[in-house]
């Protein structure tokens, strides 16, 4: 039984190789549940049926800080840990990660060590 198998988790990513790549991490890490989400809408329908124990986010969907805004929104309706995914590390972006209650930042390219003791960290599992 794996460390992350009482967790789902939501991925939101527009990229659908990265989209891919790590929902197929997150599944052989052991989460219950892998759902994944390329747009704003369709990520808070998922949120507010609450099954989500943690969030990651990609900043930029379809070239703007759409992640920025979602996360804004997920906080105001639940307590869900988020962590966002990122290439960019602009005055902006950082600004506007810093307005939400998040868990911290990957920076792309992650790989399944970083990401995985990342989740560790923020769902207080222990290896």
């Amino acid at each position: 039984m794996s460390r992350f198998s009482p967790f789902n988790v939501l991925i939101v990513e527009d990229d659908a190789i990265a989209q891919m790549t790590l929902k197929s991490m997150l599944s052989e890490m052991g989460f219950k549940e892998v759902f994944v989400s390329s747009s704003k809408k369709e990520a808070l329908t998922i949120i507010e049926n609450g099954k989500i124990d943690i969030a990651l986010l990609d900043v930029f969907i379809d070239d703007s800080r759409v992640g920025i805004e979602l996360a804004l929104e997920i906080n105001e309706m639940s307590d869900v840990p988020i962590l966002f995914l990122t290439g960019s590390s602009d005055s902006e972006t950082a600004e506007g990660i810093g307005r939400s209650r998040n868990f911290g930042v990957l920076e792309k390219p992650y790989d399944y060590d970083s990401i995985e003791k990342r989740l560790a960290q923020i769902l207080e599992v222990d290896r």
